[in-house]
């Protein structure tokens, strides 16, 4: 094997291993936590398989089911919510994340499923911070 097949298979390989590696779960993030803004409360179950629980509590009590990719390589690390279904209504989130202290810290835009949707590059005023309770 000539030195540039090697280098070819060797960055294939690396960019299979990250691409991989992208789509795995923070360890660190697995479990229940709530959270709470000005109007709502939040419970949100992130589980191992990729695949995420919710509860939005405020005048009505909304349940959605979706699944969610986490990329820890960068920074800060991002979350990708992918079909929230809720009120009629179909949804992906766009955002960051970050384990600090042991709270929970999300930044998210959302958007109608299938488009192009701004994540925001810093937390904000909006940013969820939320507890484990499990």
């Amino acid at each position: 094997m000539n030195r540039r097949t090697f280098l070819a298979l060797l960055l294939i390989v690396i960019a299979s291993g990250c691409s991989t590696m992208r789509t795995l779960p923070s360890k660190g993030i697995i479990g229940t936590w709530k959270g709470y803004d000005e109007n709502s409360s939040y419970t949100l179950n992130f589980r191992a398989d990729n695949t995420l629980t919710g509860t939005i509590e405020n005048n009505d009590t909304m349940e959605f089911t979706a699944r969610y990719v986490i990329d820890n390589t960068a920074k800060p690390a991002t979350l990708d919510i992918i079909g929230v279904e809720m009120q009629d209504r179909k949804f992906d989130l766009a955002g960051i994340i970050q384990l600090k202290k042991g709270k929970l810290h999300i930044d998210s835009n959302s958007g109608e499923t299938g488009f192009d949707i701004e994540r925001p590059t810093e937390f904000g005023e909006k940013t969820l911070i939320l507890e484990r309770i499990k």
